[in-house]
């Protein structure tokens, strides 16, 4: 599909099939959610593959700049990326895997806040963040808009509407907007129980698909649950559970939806991912 964007100079292509391979990764990655390439995502694109080929030294570097190579790869990605055949392939692909990666970068945050430590929140990754690396990542934060998010967030009352909400604003990275608010506000809540907390892991019959773990102080305790990549949520019957540990409560709230939860025989089911992708409990 994209020969005709290669060069060859002798036995060697521009770009090569490794650093091909590395575009494409990062294009992908870096994809907008609405899927719109436009001059600016084939810049920021652009600058971020040079800064990267010079940093691996292989086929270029900053002291000594291989002006024949840059320019073949700069080529090869405005190609690419004005070629609709490559495009409409690239957005199939692309929404094959979005909702995995969604449901893994929810996972990751929630991990971030409620593991032991301090969270680092970096800016502007209150919702989904598709920048590469410095300077890409240190644009302007429309802070504007987050504001107007939290706005909207509070005013639609109760969990249940809070939940549809960012449920329906997925795309635009509302669940994570969301999963970060209402984590902050547990990690407020219960300031002592992630300050001083044990961290205790936990089992499940789902080890390879599932991560689970505890923070407890005292009577305090606060469960995190979250599917791994292999597992997204939907695939979780209501069979599978997290064995919780000795001493464990019976009684939780999921802060995600607002359910109250009854375990007994300290087996928590797994049906707690079925309404949103993780899980955050609080002992009550």
């Amino acid at each position: 599909m994209n020969k005709d964007f290669i060069r060859e100079e002798g036995e060697q292509t521009l770009p090569t099939a490794n650093d091909q391979y590395f575009i494409y990764q990062s294009i992908l990655a870096g994809l907008p959610a609405d899927r719109h390439v436009d001059e600016a995502f084939i810049n920021r694109v652009c600058d971020f593959v040079i800064k990267a080929f010079r940093e691996a030294k292989v086929n270029t570097n900053w002291a000594d700049p291989n002006d024949s190579y840059e320019s073949a790869s700069l080529a090869f990605v405005r190609g690419i990326l004005s070629s609709p055949d490559f495009i409409n392939s690239l957005t199939s692909f692309y929404e094959q895997i979005a909702n995995l990666a969604m449901d893994h970068s929810l996972a990751q945050a929630l991990l971030k806040f409620t593991a032991p430590g301090v969270p680092d929140i970096y800016q502007g990754c209150e919702l989904w963040d598709l920048s590469f690396v410095d300077p890409d990542n240190r644009r302007d934060v429309d802070y504007t808009l987050r504001q107007q998010y939290l706005a909207d967030l509070e005013a639609q009352g109760s969990i249940h509407n809070q939940l549809s909400w960012a449920i329906a604003g997925r795309e635009n990275g509302l669940q994570k907007f969301y999963l970060t608010h209402k984590t902050l506000q547990v990690r407020k809540e219960h300031s002592a129980l992630f300050a001083d907390g044990d961290y205790v892991p936990l089992s499940t019959n789902r080890p390879a698909n599932v991560i689970a773990y505890a923070r407890c102080n005292r009577s305090e305790w606060a469960l995190v649950v979250a599917p791994l990549m292999a597992a997204p949520a939907n695939e979780i019957t209501d069979r599978d559970y997290v064995i919780l540990a000795d001493g464990a409560p019976s009684r939780w709230r999921n802060v995600f939806t607002g359910e109250l939860i009854n375990v007994s025989n300290a087996r928590l089911p797994l049906s707690v991912l079925q309404k949103f992708p993780v899980a955050l409990l609080v002992s009550v």
